[in-house]
């Protein structure tokens, strides 16, 4: 989806993002596209589409794809060092 199209969409629905927020829709959406192989491997419809993208972020986006903004942790490995700190206090 092109940034255009992405913006459209979210405004049709009522929602108007603020200019911080489209770069990091774009990044993701991109990223999206480019891990889980959705420009080679377009899903036959809107069901088998959800579901490779619950899959992508799942099993790969949440468990093992390290985030420069988390420190280069995955989320998972985020949210337990911030739990163990938690309790450690």
């Amino acid at each position: 989806m092109s940034r255009e199209a992405h913006v459209q969409f979210w405004e049709r629905v009522g929602v108007k993002l603020p200019c911080a927020t489209r770069p990091a829709m774009e990044s993701f959406w991109s990223t999206l596209k480019t891990e889980a192989d959705l420009r080679t491997k377009i899903p036959p419809d809107r069901r088998h589409a959800e579901l490779a993208v619950f899959d992508y972020i799942e099993t790969f986006y949440n468990q093992a794809r390290r985030h420069s903004s988390l420190g280069y942790l995955s989320p998972v490995a985020f949210e337990n060092q911030q739990t163990q700190d938690i309790t450690n206090v």
